[in-house]
């Protein structure tokens, strides 16, 4: 059964509007888990992430992908800082 329910991490930010289904008695988040993990970790300490590489400089497609995630979360933070940063 999918649902639209607000998550509170922290104590501290709420994401509205995520999308919830219960499978084999888990919730799963309609999310991309690689980069959930850079939207919870910008939700514990907000500090954007730096996609970066001495050999491949910084993956402008990482932060796209990023983008589009922080405004489906509304994350009006991050995704500001990527805007301003491309």
């Amino acid at each position: 059964m999918a649902s639209v329910s607000t998550i509170n991490v922290g104590g501290r930010h709420t994401v509205p509007r995520l999308r919830l289904s219960r499978v084999n008695g888990l919730l799963f988040f309609d999310a991309d888990p690689i980069l959930f993990e850079h939207v919870l970790n910008f939700l514990r300490r907000p500090f954007p992430p730096i996609f970066w590489t001495r050999t491949n400089g910084f993956d402008l497609a990482l932060y796209v992908r990023l983008l589009n995630e922080a405004e489906y979360f509304q994350l009006d933070a991050l995704a500001d800082w990527i805007r301003e940063k491309k």
